[in-house]
């Protein structure tokens, strides 16, 4: 099953919806690095783009930006999997993190599984910075 690609308007990238049966888990995180404390945020939507759950987290013992996107992502994973759902596209903006779980990673950085039935993992390019966008 293949899923819809991002429209471009205006230079800029909006949210596309799953395509059915998916619903989609946005998630993003904060990272504060004088108190090693982060703030994870999530909100699942389904094919209609109808909000279906979300939620906010503070994230203890985050040392790096990639701490506080990998635990936001823990955290939504939790939530969406006790919500008891399997079919699931989960999109963040943490490049880097998304590449480890898709297996795109260099020796030295973390690789990740699933266990739900059929999980997309792809980077939000909405919340990139300017200079990575145009790279």
């Amino acid at each position: 099953m293949s899923l819809p690609a991002r429209i471009q308007t205006k230079g800029k990238t909006s949210w596309m919806k799953p395509a059915a049966p998916f619903v989609k888990c946005n998630f993003d995180a904060g990272f504060q690095e004088n108190n090693e404390q982060g703030m994870g945020g999530w909100i699942l939507r389904d094919h209609y783009g109808e909000a279906k759950a979300w939620g906010s987290s503070i994230l203890d013992h985050v040392i790096t930006p990639l701490d506080a996107e990998t635990k936001a992502l823990i955290v939504a994973m939790q939530q969406v999997w006790i919500r008891g759902y399997k079919l699931v596209q989960f999109e963040g903006g943490c490049e880097v993190l998304i590449n480890a779980i898709n297996g795109k990673s260099s020796r030295s950085s973390p690789s990740f599984s699933s266990e739900f039935t059929k999980s997309v993992f792809q980077a939000d390019s909405c919340n990139q910075p300017l200079w990575l966008t145009n790279l």
